[in-house]
Formats: structure tokens, C-alpha cells, sequence
């Protein structure tokens, strides 16, 4: 957490959503802001697995708030590479949903 109280990678992904809008209504800004959600999407998703899991684990000795912030930071990378690689194919539904909203005009 900063000092604001959100997660550093909630604000980098704030700030990068903030640069997307100022490329306009482009395909490529579609797709950057696509990727974006479902980088976050899947961060999300890994962040309650390893709380899901914490809950049926017992106290680990080498664990502790380093692991914690560790994983964070692993998880905040995992995400962006498995949505940048295709990951869930979120991205891509996203694309021709919103596409065809902007093909209308």
C-alpha cells in the first residue's frame, strides 16, 4: 500500500488508463485498454486464490509480510504477462463487443 492506501499497482494501472484515453476512440486504444481490465481482472483473481489459500494453510515458518509483498509484486507481473500473451482471451471479447459500438458510428 502508498500513502493514498490504494496498491501501487492499482495506481500504475490508473495511470496508465489515463494515457490511454488520450489516444481517443482508436482501435489500438481499444485494445491497450482491453488488455489493461484484463490485466487487473487477473490480478484480482490471483490475489483471492492466495487468500483463498492462506485460509487452509497452516502458519508457514519462511512466510511472513516479505512473502506477502513478494507475491503481490508476482502476481501484479504474472497477470500483465498472461494478459499481454492472449491469458483468458478477455481482451479479445472486449475488442469485438466494444467494436461494434465504434464501427456504428
Amino acid at each position: 500500500m502508498n500513502i493514498t492506501g490504494m496498491p501501487s499497482d492499482a495506481l500504475l494501472q490508473q495511470g496508465k488508463l489515463n494515457q490511454i484515453k488520450t489516444q481517443g476512440d482508436t482501435p489500438e486504444a481499444l485494445r491497450e485498454a482491453a488488455e489493461a481490465f484484463e490485466s487487473v481482472f487477473m490480478h484480482m483473481l490471483l490475489k483471492n486464490m492466495r487468500q483463498a489459500n492462506e485460509a487452509f494453510s497452516d502458519e508457514n515458518l519462511l512466510g511472513g509480510q516479505n512473502e506477502k509483498q513478494f507475491q503481490s509484486m508476482m502476481d501484479t507481473q504474472l497477470a500483465s504477462d498472461l494478459s499481454n500473451s492472449g491469458g483468458l482471451g478477455l481482451a479479445d471479447v472486449m475488442i469485438r463487443q466494444l467494436s461494434r459500438g465504434v464501427e456504428s458510428r
